[in-house]
């Protein structure tokens, strides 16, 4: 099972405010980001940071790609 986090929920794991036990479903690669969530997440980040956290986030989570339709 994968889980879908939005914005909230991946700021919370990227600042560790959350239970620990949610780093092991990190880790086993079962949470998916979409385009937007990564967007609004960067928000977070100082200026010099910013790539570093993209690459981290890109690097760490499923990227749901979302379609321009929507």
């Amino acid at each position: 099972m994968n889980y879908l986090a939005d914005t909230s929920a991946l700021t919370r794991i990227l600042r560790r405010q959350v239970d620990p036990a949610w780093y092991e479903v990190v880790d086993r690669g079962l949470i998916t980001v979409c385009e937007p969530v990564l967007a609004e997440a960067l928000q977070i980040a100082d200026t010099k940071d910013y790539g570093e956290l993209e690459q981290t986030i890109v690097d760490t989570y499923v990227l749901a790609n979302v379609p321009d339709n929507i």
